[in-house]
């Protein structure tokens, strides 16, 4: 039996480039449809010659050509008109069942095995952070309360993945297969550069940091594409109007990658209690009554504690904290 699919697995492989006879299709055609199985097993062959091919960046399999190849060969020595007729008519049957039906079932195919992957979902828990390897060999740093999200098939059908949260990247170059980060609002493409990334669910801002190579944005709120970017730039998006606002960078790859920095500039207290919470890992509520007020503050996590930020705050006496049972409160 292994022998024998060897020896179907070479005419299939001759029926994909071109090269195959007369009789070696017939022997083909007769045997992939002597049973169910025999055509489950071709379908499945054409499916995976076309992945690899795919892979290597080969032109996509020539439905037509292959149509013509069929007539042209089996089709050599009829001459009488009706009967010349009606064998076309089957010759196009039978060329529409192993052609073009193996190729919608590749097609087919090839959406059902993407959507059987498996998603891998890396969580960092609030208060630390945590350093990944992809497959790709691209290296993410993701900051405290992230998700980073992508298919068992990155790096074989795709290297796009999804976030929520803030992360730190280091891209492997592949023309092949370019990188891309996908939110509801952004989208970035990326070919082997070092940037971070940041966009939050619960935020109403994303924001894109580059620090070397190129990168394109399509903003998903308004609909256009192409937003590129140079090193040294930042990029910051209004969730709500997708209006792009880019600016000079003012911080270096290190202090980027380190994401230590809490830098908050006319923020409301519930926007910093929800960065302080991320950040500390301490659950902090806000009374009504002052969460909106605002307030200015830059500070680093790894040198101030969050009593620290809290008792600055409370310093402008807009706020005042209390902890209770593990919990902090600002009234």
């Amino acid at each position: 039996m292994k022998q024998q699919n060897h020896d179907i697995d070479l005419l299939i492989g001759s029926f994909v480039d071109g090269t195959i006879g007369n009789e070696e299709f017939q022997v083909l055609k007769t045997w992939t449809w002597e049973s169910d199985a025999h055509a489950s097993y071709v379908r499945g062959r054409l499916q995976v010659l076309m992945a690899v091919r795919a892979a290597d960046g080969e032109p996509r399999f020539d439905s037509e050509a292959a149509i013509k190849r069929f007539h042209d060969r089996i089709g050599r020595g009829r001459t009488e008109a009706k009967a010349k007729h009606r064998w076309l008519r089957w010759a196009a049957a039978v060329a529409l069942l192993c052609v073009a039906l193996p190729w919608m079932g590749y097609y087919l195919g090839t959406r059902a095995v993407k959507s059987d992957f498996s998603d891998v979902v890396m969580e960092t828990p609030e208060g630390s952070q945590l350093n990944l390897k992809l497959p790709d060999g691209t290296t993410v740093r993701l900051n405290s309360g992230s998700t980073l999200r992508y298919s068992q098939g990155f790096g074989i059908t795709d290297r796009a993945v999804t976030i929520d949260g803030e992360g730190y990247f280091e891209v492997m170059h592949n023309d092949r297969l370019p990188f891309a980060i996908h939110t509801r609002e952004l989208v970035l493409h990326d070919l082997g550069t070092t940037f971070s990334f940041r966009s939050y669910r619960q935020d109403d801002f994303a924001c894109v940091d580059l620090f070397a190579g190129k990168v394109s944005l399509d903003n998903e709120v308004t609909h256009t594409t192409g937003h590129e970017m140079a090193p040294g730039e930042r990029v910051v998006m209004d969730k709500r109007t997708g209006r792009l606002t880019k600016t000079t960078l003012d911080r270096d790859a290190r202090v980027a990658r380190e994401m230590m920095e809490l830098n908050f500039e006319n923020a409301t207290a519930a926007e910093i209690a929800r960065e302080l919470s991320r950040s500390y890992g301490v659950r902090i509520e806000v009374a009504a009554e002052v969460a909106a007020r605002r307030f200015y503050g830059s500070f680093n996590r790894r040198e101030n504690t969050l009593e620290q930020v809290l008792a600055v705050m409370s310093n402008t006496w807009q706020i005042r904290y209390r902890k209770d049972k593990g919990r902090y409160i600002l009234y």
